[in-house]
């Protein structure tokens, strides 16, 4: 789950994102080191093959929650829905935002609130921390300043009325030698 953008290049990145972990899933399931998946056939050291059930394709679709045609609580539904066909019941929403602001704290738990009305507990929606909270940060947006060139560095982040936002995205840049920008909206202690 992503914010949304006006840019169609934004909601292309996600969709690679999302390929890109539908394969990782389809590897982290399926190939070890003693055998490997051929056309739904095992192949073993031995010669030997057995036949396999096809292994489920993972489903794994993306959802915005702003500036796009539906919202989000009804792309939660509608896949939801999809995934129940399938024969599954759990759906795990991963934010892909940096800071824990409105969007993270109030707008999406609010739309899968929604969903789960709408779905009546046939599926679980499961709520992920959002990708700012992941232990790997730190070191991901180091190596991507280490690929550019220039002196300087400038850390851009949205913005949030929260405090604890402008705190997390203050300590970021101190750890990251990188000045903070505001993209959208002010901390309110900067306004004064």
């Amino acid at each position: 789950m992503f914010h949304g953008s006006r840019d169609p290049t934004t909601e292309k990145i996600v969709l690679q994102l999302a390929q890109l972990l539908t394969q990782k899933i389809i590897t982290k399931n399926i190939v070890t080191q003693e055998n490997y998946l051929v056309q739904d056939v095992l192949i073993s050291d031995t010669n030997t093959s057995t036949t396999l059930k096809p292994t489920k394709k993972p489903l794994v679709e993306i959802a915005a929650l702003e500036l796009t045609s539906i919202a989000l609580h009804k792309s939660i539904i509608e896949f939801a829905q999809k995934i129940y066909q399938n024969g599954d019941q759990q759906l795990r929403i991963i934010p892909l935002f940096l800071a824990a602001g409105v969007h993270v704290l109030e707008d999406i738990p609010r739309e899968i609130a929604l969903a789960e009305t709408a779905l009546k507990d046939k599926v679980t929606l499961k709520l992920s921390p959002y990708l700012g909270k992941y232990s790997g940060i730190l070191r991901l947006l180091h190596s991507k300043f280490t690929q550019l060139s220039g002196d300087g560095r400038i850390l851009i982040a949205h913005g949030s009325r929260i405090s604890e936002v402008r705190e997390h995205c203050q300590t970021l840049g101190e750890k990251l030698q990188a000045a903070i920008a505001y993209w959208s909206m002010l901390p309110l202690s900067l306004i004064h």
